[in-house]
């Protein structure tokens, strides 16, 4: 709530009240309402000081508008005012409590306002006869009524307009992701097509030319290469944009991590780096191993291009309750703390000039997710290699 609002309203409820007090008979012979009066304006700059310096609490703030309630009924009943027109009092009261910005709290205050006002002036046995008491309880609750109506209505127009504003923002941000993605595969397309014209026109030109046979068989490994590649970028886009359910099934840990060696080791032997693994057969988790295995393949192909110098990769297991961590260490160029906090970010990547989209740990974090488990990367910095670290669920 605003503090400015509210001290506007208790001002003019202190002007109500001292009207009230003012033109009571022998006012100014009685203590107790300008006693109630100076509490009531040190409350009031109170308040105001409070909700200046800080966020005052509903549950503060309702408590502010039943000590209004008590001030004004204390002031009335001092000044045998209840019959006067002052008790518009308890109308400020209702109307201000719109400000709570809570219906169950408005409620109460209205509650409260019209329960404390028709005992003050409760005619006894009679009751049915005071045509001017009856109508001023109406009144009053119909006030009521009106202020927690307001402050539902406020209510359902401020959350509609914040989904409204959460649903604008959240199409802007998918439109803002499409833009980088299409981008990305307009970019990580552009070589390996141009690669693929190049040989296939180079091809074509020396079929007639038998001595230049070994040079076109070595241009049509470099196509398949450069369409297999074309597939993963692709593959690698696909399954973050529109990532599938996983079929979990107890697999071996070692089957999806020996085939990703497999596939490697010739990438990993023009490197110079040396793969080692300790994982035992035994190893089971409920998991799918074609996506563990896209998973091996991204981790330990980012371990590859961090050792340009060669170096060598090592694989080990460490299992811990219902559950085994794989870790993947390098003794590569390791990564600033900075690096290692964005790498899961789509589009972040820190290999650009070696061809790299951003797009591998995504999904191999989304994998690793759906498998129940969790993935870390830590590194000592740059220059001390990294590991990462790979949770997986044990079949039970």
């Amino acid at each position: 709530m605003n503090a400015n609002h509210l001290f506007f309203f208790r001002a003019v409820l202190y002007e109500t009240l001292l009207l009230q007090t003012l033109e009571a008979s022998g006012a100014w012979t009685l203590r107790v309402p300008w006693i109630i009066l100076s509490l009531y304006a040190v409350f009031g700059g109170a308040m105001f000081w409070l909700g200046r310096r800080r966020k005052v609490s509903d549950r503060v703030s309702l408590a502010s508008f039943l000590a209004d309630i008590a001030a004004t009924t204390a002031v009335l009943m001092s000044t045998q005012g209840g019959g006067s027109d002052y008790y518009i009092a308890y109308f400020i009261v209702i109307l201000a409590s719109c400000m709570l910005q809570n219906l169950l709290y408005s409620f109460v205050v209205g509650a409260v306002a019209c329960i404390v006002y028709g005992a003050m002036i409760f005619p006894g046995l009679h009751w049915l006869e005071g045509s001017a008491y009856l109508l001023r309880l109406s009144l009053l609750m119909a006030t009521s009524l009106f202020s927690t109506f307001i402050v539902d209505s406020t209510r359902r127009i401020r959350q509609e307009s914040r989904d409204l504003y959460e649903s604008r923002l959240a199409w802007m941000e998918r439109l803002s992701t499409v833009g980088q993605a299409v981008a990305g595969v307009l970019h990580e397309l552009k070589t390996p097509a141009n690669t693929i014209l190049l040989g296939a026109e180079y091809v074509k030109a020396v079929l007639d030319r038998p001595e230049e046979r070994a040079r076109a068989e070595a241009q049509l490994d470099i196509i398949r290469d450069e369409a297999e590649r074309v597939g993963q970028v692709l593959a690698d886009f696909l399954n973050f944009s529109r990532p599938t359910e996983l079929t979990l099934t107890p697999t071996s840990v070692e089957r999806p991590l020996r085939k990703a060696f497999e596939r490697l080791a010739v990438r990993a032997e023009d490197r110079g780096v040396a793969m080692e693994s300790s994982v035992a057969g035994t190893t089971m988790v409920q998991g799918s191993e074609t996506h563990l295995m896209q998973v091996f393949l991204n981790v330990l192909g980012n371990a590859i291009d961090a050792m340009p110098l060669g170096g060598r990769v090592t694989v080990s297991e460490r299992p811990h309750g219902d559950a085994v961590d794989i870790h993947v260490a390098d003794n590569g160029v390791g990564m600033e703390p900075e690096s290692i906090r964005r790498l899961f970010e789509p589009f972040k990547t820190s290999k650009a000039d070696a061809g790299g989209h951003g797009i591998g740990l995504s999904v191999v974090q989304w994998i690793v997710q759906k498998h129940h488990g969790d993935i870390r990367i830590r590194s000592a910095g740059p220059g001390r290699g990294t590991e990462v670290v790979l949770t997986l669920p044990l079949v039970r």
